[in-house]
């Protein structure tokens, strides 16, 4: 089930809960400083998942009215609801799977760690290290390239050192009054955020 039918909104209507199939593709790979296409892996929707229905979005886009043709880095799996949703409204729409690139970032460091137990001594294994490593390799966009960026729940899902300097990141590739969707799930636990985070929908 897409996060758009999660939240309650749908591209026709604003309560659709019809669950959809994510866009697919074969190679994500993009080069620095160029915009990807708005693709992403592929997820069987999970149908015991309960809609719940969300004000999050629609405040989202309400602070993005009037913006016109923007742009927006969407940070989950490519949802061709989620796509369509957007791009019928102008923006130009990037895609990263963070999630799945970290893990696919962490097999790498531990396939190579196999190969070469000496690495270790060479590559910054340390959780600032790998992060800041893995960031520089999957988030490759200029400052400023986004007016929006949907995160949805990802930082909960992420080590805390990654999760800090993920948003780190993201604050730099926000246009001046750029506009953030985050979602949290309501523990004891703190992600820090920066300047130009202006939206933050909490669930429980």
């Amino acid at each position: 089930m897409g996060f758009l039918n999660k939240l309650g909104i749908g591209i026709n209507t604003g309560t659709s809960r019809v669950a959809t199939r994510p866009v697919t593709a074969n190679d994500r790979g993009h080069k620095k400083g160029t915009h990807p296409p708005a693709v992403g892996a592929t997820r069987v929707p999970e149908m015991h998942e309960s809609a719940r229905v969300s004000n999050g979005l629609k405040e989202f886009l309400w602070n993005l009215d009037g913006l016109g043709r923007g742009t927006l880095l969407d940070l989950g799996p490519a949802w061709q609801t989620t796509l369509s949703f957007f791009i019928e409204r102008g923006f130009r729409v990037s895609s990263e799977d963070i999630l799945r690139g970290w893990k696919e970032f962490l097999d790498q460091d531990e396939t190579l760690l196999r190969a070469d137990p000496t690495a270790r001594e060479t590559v910054d294994m340390t959780p600032a290290g790998r992060a800041q490593r893995f960031l520089e390799a999957n988030l490759e966009y200029p400052k400023a390239s986004f007016d929006a960026v949907l995160v949805w729940d990802l930082l909960d899902y992420l080590e805390p050192t990654l999760a800090k300097q993920t948003v780190a990141h993201l604050t730099d590739l926000l246009r001046p009054g750029g506009v953030v969707l985050a979602m949290f799930i309501a523990r004891n636990r703190r992600v820090s955020s920066g300047t130009g985070w202006r939206i933050q929908a909490r669930f429980r």
